[in-house]
C-alpha cells in the first residue's frame, strides 16, 4: 500500500537499502528486527521511545486480525530470504526462480538429496527458425502458505511454474504452457519438486549465487513433515491406460526418487 511505499522511500532517502520484511498496522511498523540496532534500515523510519517488544505468541493471538497481519509479516520474510536466492514473487503467493546475476539464457542449481544432482530452474527457449527472437522462459516456481495448526506454524509449499516472455515478465499465453506442464506430470515429479523446494529453503544459502546474497536467519525452515490425512492410493494402478514406454519410464522416475 502507499504508507509501505512511503516508508521503503524514507529508507532510501537516507542512503540505505531498503528492507522489507516489516508490516504497518494500526500506525504501528511491525517486524521481527531488532529496531533499537542503529545499523539497519528499518532503525531510521521509527522513533526510539515508540519500540516495544510483544510476544509473538500474544500479537497474533489478539485476534484474526491480528492473525492475518502476523501471516503477512512470514510473507515479506519469505520474500525476503527468497529474494536473496534470485527468486521473485510473481503474485498470488507465486515464487518463481529468475535468471542468474549474469543474465544468462540457463541456470542451473545444485542440491542434494541422498546424491548431489542439477536441476534447471530457468531456460530461456529461443525460436528454432529464427533463434534472434525469443520464444519464451520457463521458470521453475512455487507456491507458499503459512499455516498455525494445534499451536504451531507450518508452511505448505506447492510446486508450480511460470512462463516469462523475456526471462521476467510474464507471459500473456503462458497460463496455456503452464496448464500443460502440469497437465504431463504425474505424483512422482511433483513429490520430486516438492522435495527439491525443501532442501533449498533448509540449506545454507550459497554465497556466490548473487552479489548481494546472505543467509537471511529471520525465517528458518526445518524438515519436511508428513501428514496422514488421507488413505494412500498406489499410483502405479492409475498408470494402466499408459503405453509401455510410458510405464517403464514413469517406474524409473519413481525409483529415483530416493535421490
Amino acid at each position: 500500500d502507499s504508507d509501505y511505499k512511503v516508508a521503503k522511500a524514507a529508507m532510501s532517502q537516507e542512503g540505505y537499502a531498503p528492507w522489507s520484511d516489516f508490516v504497518l498496522h494500526e500506525g504501528k511498523l511491525i517486524t521481527f528486527q531488532d529496531l533499537s540496532n542503529y545499523d539497519i534500515p528499518l532503525s531510521v523510519i521509527v522513533d526510539d521511545g515508540t519500540i516495544e517488544e510483544i510476544d509473538t505468541t500474544e500479537f497474533y493471538s489478539i485476534s484474526n486480525d491480528y492473525l492475518n497481519v502476523f501471516k503477512r509479516l512470514l510473507r515479506f520474510c519469505l520474500q525476503r530470504k527468497l529474494y536473496h536466492m534470485g527468486i521473485r514473487p510473481k503474485g498470488k503467493g507465486l515464487y518463481a526462480y529468475i535468471p542468474d546475476k549474469d543474465n544468462n539464457e540457463k541456470r542451473e542449481v545444485e542440491w542434494f538429496g541422498k546424491v548431489s544432482a542439477t536441476r534447471t530452474v530457468f531456460q530461456l527457449n529461443r525460436d528454432k527458425k529464427n533463434p534472434e527472437k525469443i520464444w519464451n522462459g520457463k521458470h521453475f516456481a512455487f507456491r507458499a502458505h503459512f499455516h498455525l495448526i494445534n499451536d504451531k506454524w507450518f508452511a505448505s509449499f506447492t510446486p508450480d511454474w511460470f512462463i516469462s516472455f523475456d526471462g521476467y515478465k510474464e507471459s500473456f499465453y503462458g497460463h496455456k504452457q503452464v496448464s500443460y506442464l502440469k497437465k504431463v506430470e504425474k505424483n512422482p515429479h511433483v513429490l520430486n519438486h516438492l522435495r527439491f523446494i525443501v532442501s533449498q529453503l533448509t540449506k545454507p544459502l550459497q554465497m556466490n549465487l548473487f552479489e548481494d546474497s546472505y543467509d537471511y536467519q529471520i525465517l528458518k525452515f526445518k524438515q519436511l513433515e508428513m501428514i496422514e490425512a488421507y488413505p494412500k492410493i498406489n499410483e502405479k494402478d492409475w498408470y494402466n491406460n499408459e503405453s509401455e514406454s510410458a510405464k517403464k519410464l514413469l517406474n524409473e522416475q519413481i525409483l529415483s526418487l530416493d535421490l
